[in-house]
């Protein structure tokens, strides 16, 4: 499996690179998941930035794990941004987004990850990490490329 993942990396990577003249982005919330893309894409040796999309609604041991990597992967030289989502232009959080769709997000409509995660990237190939039993829809295994 890992080799598997190891070789997805390093298409989507050269795809990037063809498509956008840009590195891979592996997007980094600082969970497990994320900490599996990550090892897996330096261990595949390519060239890759980093992206954290700051939700609001993380513990504060998410943010200092998150920040304690970021400086890590700094010091080898490899770019990482925090960035902070837009929804229809405006900067947004969760707290700020539950009011506009009239309802948390729930297992069946799971728009947080889409407004708050996937779209801070646009016109940038992504990895990222997804366990399979998360969801159905997001693909089937640990290292899921969109």
């Amino acid at each position: 499996m890992i080799d598997r993942a190891i070789k997805k990396l390093k298409t989507a990577a050269a795809i990037s690179e063809q498509y956008y003249n840009k590195p891979l982005i592996v997007t980094y919330s600082g969970g497990k998941d994320s900490d599996v893309i990550l090892d897996l894409a330096l261990q595949s040796g390519i060239g890759f930035e980093v992206v954290h999309s700051h939700t609001t609604v993380d513990a504060p041991q998410t943010y200092y794990h998150v920040r304690d990597v970021f400086k890590r992967l700094e010091c080898e030289g490899i770019k990482c941004t925090r960035l902070f989502p837009k929804y229809q232009g405006d900067r947004i959080t969760m707290w700020d987004l539950i009011p506009k769709k009239l309802m948390p997000p729930t297992r069946l409509a799971r728009y947080c990850c889409d407004v708050l995660k996937e779209q801070t990237t646009p016109n940038r190939f992504i990895a990222l990490g997804v366990r399979r039993a998360e969801s159905g829809t997001r693909g089937g295994g640990t290292a899921t490329l969109v």
